[in-house]
């Protein structure tokens, strides 16, 4: 995906700058090729990250009209049966129940019959979470690519401390987690697989978002 290569280039410069900083955070003096190239990769990185700022706005644009398409489409509940889905002949059995209105002795007897308490039916309790809604919906249907469970922060730090600042290692982790299907099944992914220790700190936060996939 053409988006997904302009989001790769924007870690790959990120990881750049970072490595140019560190290189000489420790010394005195700095080259002028050292401010050439730290001024060309930050004009790169606000360019990108306005491309993605863009994209999202979209995105989210688009989910409203999602959401409101939906709204638009379920009936009301008062909203009038057409005569033709009336019972007994459509409008000739309306007009026959007007024309059977009760009369008023009939009503008379009605009002002095004696009250009977009634209950509200149980709420039914379903298989749903409670408070499922269409956009939580909508972000676990987005988690199916788990690059999208990542700010930019997390995956700068998550190719950093867990892949070694290898772009193309982390990329085929993620590939292999989307293929599966459950979180125990990524979690025995990671411990057997990328050996990683579930203890350390950074690999205690990938499982979090982690989580959030199959929540």
């Amino acid at each position: 995906m053409e988006f997904q290569k302009k989001i790769d280039g924007l870690w790959a410069d990120a990881y750049e700058l970072d490595r140019l900083i560190t290189e000489h955070k420790e010394t005195d003096t700095y080259p002028p090729s050292f401010f050439e190239r730290t001024i060309h990769l930050l004009y790169k990185l606000k360019v990108g990250l306005r491309e993605l700022e863009e994209y999202e706005m979209e995105l989210t644009r688009q989910r409203m009209e999602e959401h409101k398409r939906l709204i638009e489409s379920m009936p009301l509940d008062d909203e009038p049966l057409p005569e033709e889905t009336l019972p007994q002949g459509g409008k000739e059995a309306k007009e026959v129940t007007e024309e059977s209105a009760p009369t008023p002795e009939a009503e008379e007897v009605v009002r002095k019959l004696p009250e009977v308490e009634t209950k509200a039916p149980e709420p039914v309790a379903t298989a749903e979470k409670p408070g499922r809604s269409l956009n939580d919906m909508l972000e676990k249907k987005n988690l199916a690519d788990f690059r999208k469970a990542f700010s930019l922060n997390d995956r700068f730090r998550f190719r950093r401390e867990l892949f070694k600042g290898d772009e193309e290692a982390m990329n085929e982790a993620i590939d292999a987690l989307n293929s599966l299907q459950s979180y125990d099944e990524s979690v025995a992914y990671l411990s057997e697989a990328l050996k990683w220790n579930l203890e350390e700190a950074p690999v205690a936060d990938f499982l979090k978002l982690l989580e959030k996939r199959f929540s």
